[in-house]
Parts: C-alpha cells; sequence; structure tokens
C-alpha cells in the first residue's frame, strides 16, 4: 500500500525498476495535485557508467540527461547537435532546496587532529575558491555552514573559514609545526610532518583534490590522495580508519545533527559521526534540537549547534551547488514557469513534467530526415536574486 502517485510494476536487479501511476489515486483531483503525475510509467534504467549513459541519451533512449558536471556543461554538452538541430532543449534552473553536505572531515581519534589549532590551520589552507574557479568553471558556490538551503534553520551570517595563509601558518605554528624540511613541507621539532591522507571515493573529483593539494603544499602541508571505489571508502569511514575524508552526506527535510556530531557515536564503528567528536556543549544543544517542539527554539537551536561547529571544527564544509542543469528531448514537455523553487530536476517527485508522444514520433521522424526545429529552445536559463526570479530563453 501506498500513498503516492506511482506503484513499483516491475523490476530486473542491476538492470531497471518501473514504476506504474496509481489511476485512482486518491489525490488526483485534488487542487494542489491537479494535472500533475501525467505519465503512466517511469523508466529507471541502471547505467552504471556517465559515459555510456551520455551516448545512450543522446540516441533518444533516454529523455533526460543531467549536466550538473561542469564537464558535460561545458565541453560534452556544449556543441550537442541535437540542441542545434532543435531536438532537444538545456534547461539551467537555479533552485532553493536543502544542499546535500559536502565537507572534508578530520578524524580527531587520530594525532594529530585532536589538536584544534591543526583544524583550524587545515581549515584555512584549502583553497576551495580556486578549485570551484579552475575545475568547476566557477560554477558552484562555497558552503556557508554544514545546513545550507533549510530556509531559517540554516544559520543567517556564519560562513565556514575560507582560504587564507596567513592564518593557516599562525594555526600551523600554534600547533607546533613551526619547521620548514628540506622538502618545503613543515614538520615539528621532533619530526612530525605535516602530511596527511585524504580518502576519498569519485575518480572525477582528483582533479579538483589535485587543485587543493597543489596550493596547500606552497604553504607547507602535504596531503596525499587516497582514492578507491565508494564500497571501499565508505567502510573505511565507517571503521574510522581515515585521516581526512572528502564526502558527502545526504540533505533531510530538516537539519539532522544527531547521526553526525553527538558524542553518542563518538569512538564506535558503523556510525557517520567520521570526525569523532566528542563534545558535552555541542551533544546537549542536539538533545535539545530533538526534542524541541516549538519552531522558533529549533531554529534559535540549529544556529547555535552551528555557531559550536564553527568553533570546534571538526571538519571544514566545501562546497554546494544551488541549481540543476539537464538537457532533454522536445517531447519532454514542462510549465512555462519550468520547475518550482524546490524542484531538482524538470523530471524529479514533482511530477510537473509530461511526454507528448506526438511530438516524439515527429522529433525521430525528422532526425531520420534531417529536418531542423528553429523554435525549439536552445537554453532556457532560470535565476533567483534577492527574491527576485529571472526566466531567460536563447
Amino acid at each position: 500500500p501506498r500513498t503516492g502517485p506511482y506503484n513499483i510494476h516491475s523490476y530486473i536487479k542491476g538492470k531497471n525498476v518501473v514504476f506504474s501511476r496509481n489511476k485512482n489515486w486518491w489525490a488526483k483531483d485534488k487542487k494542489f495535485y491537479k494535472g500533475r503525475y501525467n505519465v503512466d510509467k517511469v523508466y529507471f534504467n541502471i547505467i552504471r557508467d556517465n559515459e555510456i549513459a551520455f551516448e545512450h541519451f543522446k540516441k533518444g533512449r533516454l529523455d533526460v540527461f543531467g549536466l550538473v558536471l561542469p564537464i558535460y556543461w561545458h565541453s560534452k554538452a556544449k556543441y550537442l547537435e541535437q540542441v542545434d538541430k532543435g531536438y532537444m532543449t538545456k534547461v539551467w534552473y537555479y533552485n532553493d532546496v536543502q544542499q546535500p553536505s559536502q565537507r572534508m572531515t578530520f578524524n580527531m581519534d587520530k594525532k594529530p587532529f585532536d589538536n584544534r589549532d591543526l583544524r583550524i590551520g587545515l581549515s584555512h589552507a584549502m583553497n576551495l575558491q580556486e578549485m570551484i574557479d579552475t575545475v568547476l568553471r566557477g560554477d558552484y558556490s562555497l558552503a556557508r555552514t554544514h545546513c545550507d538551503g533549510y530556509g531559517k534553520f540554516s544559520h543567517p551570517t556564519l560562513k565556514a573559514r575560507s582560504f587564507n595563509p596567513e592564518k593557516a601558518i599562525e594555526y600551523f605554528n600554534k600547533a607546533g609545526y613551526t619547521e620548514v624540511g628540506i622538502d618545503g613541507i613543515r614538520e615539528t621539532k621532533d619530526g612530525q610532518r605535516l602530511s596527511f591522507k585524504v580518502l576519498y571515493a569519485s575518480a572525477t573529483h582528483t582533479e579538483r583534490l589535485l587543485v587543493i593539494q597543489s596550493e596547500a603544499r606552497k604553504l607547507g602541508l602535504e596531503l596525499k590522495l587516497d582514492q578507491f571505489d565508494q564500497t571501499a571508502v565508505f567502510k573505511a569511514m565507517l571503521d574510522k580508519k581515515h585521516d581526512i575524508a572528502w564526502h558527502g552526506w545526504g540533505a533531510m527535510a530538516r537539519p539532522s545533527y544527531w547521526g553526525t556530531f553527538h558524542k553518542e557515536n563518538a569512538h564506535k564503528k558503523k556510525n557517520n559521526n567520521f570526525a569523532n567528536l566528542d563534545d558535552d556543549v555541542i551533544s546537549q544543544l542536539i538533545d535539545d534540537y530533538r526534542s524541541a517542539l516549538n519552531e522558533k527554539t529549533k531554529i534559535a537551536l540549529a544556529h547555535k549547534i552551528e555557531e559550536r561547529l564553527y568553533e570546534l571544527a571538526p571538519d571544514l564544509p566545501t562546497y554546494k551547488v544551488p541549481y540543476f542543469r539537464v538537457a532533454l528531448w522536445r517531447w519532454v514537455k514542462f510549465p512555462e514557469w519550468v520547475a518550482t523553487k524546490k524542484s531538482e530536476s524538470t523530471v524529479d517527485g514533482f511530477g510537473l513534467f509530461w511526454i507528448d508522444e506526438d511530438v516524439r514520433k515527429e522529433t525521430l521522424k525528422a532526425m531520420k530526415e534531417g529536418k531542423i526545429f528553429y523554435n525549439t529552445p536552445k537554453l532556457i536559463k532560470v535565476t533567483r536574486e534577492n527574491g527576485k526570479t529571472t526566466k531567460t530563453i536563447q
């Protein structure tokens, strides 16, 4: 039994899952649901390689393809023949959704990460903006806190520590790394080097981390990149075997802190307190936050938790992606306003899109005949600034 508009119709393990529309769905004629969830079936095909999926998309075997990654938007999908001929449209839509918490986490159960001065120095040594400006083409934004995009629950003024060479060196000196070795790496008087491993999963992030690694080395910090497959990395993090973890944690409806920062989960395996943060103050704030029934109280506690996290520096929030980008075939239709500010795609769970089968046939026929559709928008871009929404069509 389900309350939603779709049920699982069938699946082939490892290949696909098919959802079918519940034609007798209880809310289909309700005011805020009428006209939504139009397609009869939704096919999720599992293609484990992005490049192969992109080729399937270009041939019309997939209706939509995500273009958030800069390499696709600025390179591989920049001059798509299918877009130039009017068979596809690209959409760049700035939304206002809860952001996944992307961060670099320091394992405080491993020395010398128990030293707060070191953690602050490391935070100031990570040139995230340079990474965004170069590898990510300036598209992403620096994360402000652990919980961006949560409206009033997100801290209104707090900002994560930014790249600052002077402050980085100041705090490295406070942590005891006052000497510089012959290879340029800082070290303590007893020879302990400022050298740590960065554990991460996605090979597509190597280029990003190489920029951070290069910038950090200028300050006498050696970051050794340690990349494995996602399963191995997650297991190592659950077992708390990492030095520094480059990772993300999914967004929820409201900020959630207990699993990640409560002392109940420190010094134990198989939980997501990857920093092993063990702090009475923040644990009490989290307990109060979880039990609070008044929204204003909960918001105030969320802000205090973020302030305490900033003070303790168990990790460094890195970046966020305040938009979605997709390419879709012209038979995938959507409303004039494209999506809602809470949408994460044109074809996400809000069910605003529909498929025009006549246009699909027309398009596939035109492709065989070499016909061009001149009235199909090449790009629809929706931006938000100071409460104002602007849509531009190219």
